[in-house]
């Protein structure tokens, strides 16, 4: 049996690399070596920011691995400390 489920992978994006990194160490202590992670955060001179190459590179990556599907999770919508409208 292969390390690797063949279903399920996971590319953290974040503007932050020490976040991404934190939450794939954890995630990874959780899901085991079944589940590849990969991350793709902070800009290109390591501060905050989002490296588009980086973010194209962990999806090409993973099509190549098998990757079906790509699906977004956004974090700061569903915090309760995030902005919220005023009506």
């Amino acid at each position: 049996m292969s390390e690797r489920n063949g279903h399920v992978g996971l590319i953290l994006v974040s503007h932050s690399a020490k976040l991404a990194e934190g939450l794939a160490d954890l995630l990874s202590q959780v899901a085991g070596p079944a589940v590849p992670i990969v991350t793709a955060a902070g800009a290109v001179d390591g501060s905050l920011g989002t490296n588009g190459g980086a973010v194209l590179e962990a999806m090409q990556a993973a099509a190549a691995n098998g990757a079906q599907s790509c699906s977004s999770i956004s974090v700061a919508r569903s915090s309760p400390f995030a902005p919220r409208s005023r009506s």
